[in-house]
């Protein structure tokens, strides 16, 4: 089947939504050198190359699919290795099917080379140009789920067989369309969702992030000789048909597209963190030195809503993904969050402060229990002509009668933001639902001043009421960001009427990593 049927029959059994979360895919493999032939004794042995190729890391298959793995029914890196050699030796055609493999086989002495006719394999390397591969991360966008940590992709450039210079993009789809919310979270972190790797232009890609979503994108050319870039086609070819199983917090785009760096620039593993996105892919390339250039593409109306003088943040200046931290208010309290950043954290080159907690919790060590449990949420603050929102899932202290009570509760508001030097003001409306008042009015109001890149002062106002009684919360923070991974933080917060008159203050430190 042509390359394109595949990506347009994958589409279309997609039914790809409007709300779709879309991971991107990969990256290659290596120059090996030709070795004598292994001794028999050893034929069959594990080597971290080939562990690479089928992914098998921290001592577990990542991709656990029949169509992946020969040894599926029980698989290993010895056997996988000792079927695939087997399965290719009864039936040479399998070698279409498997072009990396075969090729690393064959440098090995594993394999003798084969007599092939791949047509299908052939039409893919004559449409395919890969003269020059790309890293693209477009940057984050929190009012959505898809985009909430940016986003990464890989694409290949170059002349063709037909002399045409074309440019493509390879891209994972997770398939969301009978998935509303409750479901999608629940498949995000539990149940996995199905997928398919397509091949598009380009340029398809470029218009979704900068035209349709005003992203920013930043285009690092890789370092890759001609021998890597044509098995970096092998590779991707190899995934075509596989559909590996995502989670959210251990097999998103970026842990996919991470693993299949390692087979061509193993180095990068070594920069693995608890919770891998789309900005660590960028760091590791960085810190590797696989980077040889930086290109990037603003949204067709950022200079109008930001001025002339507008400058991209550079990705990695920003801090890791996840946090955990030790702070002193009522009691020594441990907090820790697997993704991504507070309202109070310190980001480079903003005025507007953002939020993204997924699987937060704040412990009270000395009363030994929860303060706040946050399942997600964000906070999306934007100036200019666009919409602010806040959106909350989890579990808080927002019980009227008794304030040291948690209550499981989901809030939405919507509202704008006002801009002026190093001041940024937000005003939200909206509801919050949570049993016994059930639906409850709120209103909610951020203030940021930033002093510079690595210090802001934030502070944050909360109204809420079941119209018959109210609620109030008040915080402020200053915040220091201290080198790459820390923050010192302290403040005061009152909450409620008759609290006012009493001041809790608080100090601690944030570690990012």
């Amino acid at each position: 089947m042509p390359l394109s049927h595949i990506s347009q029959s994958l589409l279309t059994r997609l039914k790809i939504p409007k709300f779709y979360l879309y991971l991107i895919l990969l990256f290659s493999l290596p120059v090996y050198s030709i070795p004598s032939t292994p001794q028999p004794g050893d034929i069959y042995s594990s080597d971290d190359i080939w562990e690479n190729l089928i992914y098998f890391h921290d001592a577990e298959f990542k991709i656990r699919n029949r169509k992946f793995l020969f040894s599926f029914d029980n698989p290993s890196p010895k056997l996988e290795k000792q079927l695939t050699i087997q399965a290719i030796k009864d039936s040479p055609r399998l070698a279409c099917r498997f072009p990396a493999r075969y090729s690393y086989l064959l440098r090995k002495g594993f394999l003798e080379k084969q007599k092939l006719n791949c047509p299908e394999l052939t039409e893919y390397k004559n449409k395919v140009a890969a003269d020059r591969f790309y890293y693209i991360f477009a940057s984050k966008n929190y009012s959505s789920i898809t985009s909430m940590m940016g986003h990464g992709m890989i694409a290949a450039e170059g002349t063709n067989s037909r002399g045409k210079k074309v440019r493509h993009a390879y891209s994972f789809f997770a398939d969301l369309s009978d998935t509303n919310l409750p479901s999608l979270f629940y498949n995000s972190f539990l149940g996995g969702m199905d997928g398919a790797l397509v091949l598009r232009p380009l340029k398809n890609e470029l218009d979704r992030y900068l035209v349709e979503e005003g992203r920013e994108l930043w285009q690092l050319e890789l370092k890759l000789s001609h021998k890597k870039r044509e098995l970096l086609r092998d590779a991707l070819w190899e995934l075509k048909d596989i559909e590996p199983e995502y989670l959210f917090h251990t097999f998103n785009c970026a842990t996919l597209l991470q693993y299949t760096l390692a087979i061509v620039a193993p180095e990068t593993l070594n920069h693995r963190t608890f919770f891998t996105s789309p900005l660590d892919i960028y760091r590791a390339l960085q810190e590797e030195h696989y980077i040889s250039h930086i290109q990037i593409r603003y949204a067709q109306n950022a200079l109008e809503n930001f001025g002339a003088t507008y400058q991209a943040v550079q990705p990695t200046e920003e801090l890791q993904d996840s946090s955990i931290s030790l702070y002193y208010k009522d009691g020594l309290h441990l907090t820790f969050m697997s993704a991504s950043h507070s309202f109070n954290t310190p980001q480079v080159s903003t005025v507007s402060q953002t939020a993204l907690k997924i699987g937060a919790i704040d412990l009270n060590l000395s009363r030994k229990e929860i303060e706040e449990l946050a399942l997600y949420e964000f906070l999306d603050i934007t100036p200019k002509k666009k919409v602010s929102s806040h959106f909350f899932i989890g579990s808080s202290k927002n019980d009227y009668d008794n304030f040291n009570k948690q209550t499981i509760n989901t809030s939405i508001s919507f509202g704008k933001t006002w801009e002026n030097d190093r001041v940024s003001f937000s005003l939200l409306s909206g509801l919050r639902v949570q049993p016994k008042t059930l639906i409850n009015p709120l209103l909610e109001g951020y203030l940021t001043y930033k002093i510079n890149d690595y210090t802001t002062i934030t502070s944050t106002a909360n109204y809420q009421t079941d119209l018959h009684q109210s609620q109030y919360k008040l915080k402020a923070n200053i915040n220091k960001r201290i080198g790459k991974s820390h923050v010192l933080f302290f403040g005061a917060e009152t909450t409620k009427p008759r609290n006012y008159d009493k001041l809790n203050f608080f100090t601690g430190l944030e570690y990012y990593f």
